[in-house]
């Protein structure tokens, strides 16, 4: 008897569900097999967004300024600092890492989302954050005029 039933659910399944699948294939424009319209929605499926390319790291004072090329279909972009796991995120094409390290050389990778699926990281560049300049090299320049201080 149970035997029985699992034939006739068996038969059930065969005559109505596979059919509808194949209706619901036929009504998306698609022929052949169940196999091809499995085949035909694979291609519409999501996939991870290239890696970014031409990454720029531009050491600041405990800051690293880092660019890339935008990455097509990309909604999101982290880059990483390495050692220390510093990190920034942004949906454009630049972003600052701060918090780092005066005299610490940084490798500074960027990886791209789309979709909630990640890139590769892009190939790595080095930076090393420095101290600021002092102020005579931005130009600034102090004197006295008797008791009063002038800075220009």
């Amino acid at each position: 008897m149970k035997r029985w039933r699992v034939s006739l659910v068996a038969m059930v399944v065969a005559s109505s569900v596979l059919p509808l699948a194949a209706a619901n294939a036929s009504s998306r424009g698609a022929t052949g097999s169940m196999a091809n319209s499995r085949h035909s929605a694979a291609r519409h499926a999501h996939v991870a967004p290239s890696a970014p390319v031409n990454v720029v790291a531009t050491a600041g004072d405990a800051s690293v300024a880092v660019s890339w090329d935008s990455v097509a279909g990309a909604d999101g972009y982290v880059a990483m600092a390495d050692p220390g796991g510093f990190s920034c995120q942004t949906a454009n094409s630049s972003c600052v890492i701060s918090g780092l390290t005066n005299g610490t050389t940084y490798s500074i990778t960027v990886t791209a989302s789309a979709a909630g699926l990640l890139s590769d990281a892009s190939a790595p560049v080095s930076a090393t954050p420095q101290a600021g300049p002092p102020l005579a090299a931005l130009g600034v320049t102090a004197f006295t005029i008797g008791t009063t201080a002038t800075v220009t």
